[in-house]
């Protein structure tokens, strides 16, 4: 694991959440998917051109992207909730930490589809994960 890749991932989606909770305690949280979505959109430019300078890009297979459509559908559907949430929330911090368990369902997914083994340490870790969440609410 590249850990300059793991901190910038940390910190830029701390810097993602907190520009969320300011942009739909103004907008409402479909309204945000929306622009989202239109931004996003433009990107698809700039993410072709940097997908071509890997090697020639190949066809999709289709289940890759009934994966990515899935994917989709559920991260929307998580993200407006997720806005909902945090809108006119005191508590952006305390939901932010508690949605962020979300790591202990794609093991348990990948442990029981993919073959992903459970360690002494993954186990350890959920514990400290489901503790600091019942912490985090006192």
């Amino acid at each position: 694991m590249d850990v300059r890749l793991l901190l910038f991932c940390i910190v830029f989606y701390g810097f993602a959440t907190f520009f969320r909770k300011l942009a739909v305690d103004q907008i409402h949280p479909f309204q945000f998917e929306i622009f989202s979505g239109a931004f996003h959109a433009a990107f698809i430019p700039l993410f072709v051109y940097l997908a071509g300078r890997q090697g020639p890009i190949q066809p999709a297979p289709l289940s890759a992207m009934g994966w990515t459509f899935l994917c989709t559908v559920f991260h929307i559907s998580a993200a407006i909730a997720f806005g909902f949430m945090i809108r006119g929330s005191n508590n952006t911090g305390v939901i932010t930490a508690l949605v962020s368990l979300s790591p202990i369902v794609t093991l348990a997914l990948s442990t029981t589809f993919l073959g992903e083994t459970f360690s002494p340490w993954k186990i350890v870790a959920f514990a400290l994960a489901l503790l600091s969440a019942i912490i985090v609410n006192f």
